[in-house]
């Protein structure tokens, strides 16, 4: 498990990103950007990774995103 609280986290994770294909995440949005590891940031590391983003929390401005209320 890595603490991507810490630096020692983020650092390992780039790591592995430079000779990953895939990378899934599931933090809230903004999340990946703030700790340096969003699809920008990584794409310069590794310009092949396909880079997956998965939330059920909808993106700033996007209410067609919005979960559905019953």
């Amino acid at each position: 498990m890595l603490d991507l609280k810490s630096p020692k986290g983020v650092e390992a994770v780039r790591r592995l990103v430079a000779t990953a294909d895939v990378l899934v995440e599931n933090f809230r949005p903004g999340v990946m950007r703030r700790l340096k590891l969003d699809y920008a940031s990584l794409h310069e590391l590794n310009p092949k990774l396909i880079y997956c983003s998965i939330s059920d929390m909808a993106r700033p401005g996007r209410a067609e995103l919005q979960p559905m209320r019953l």
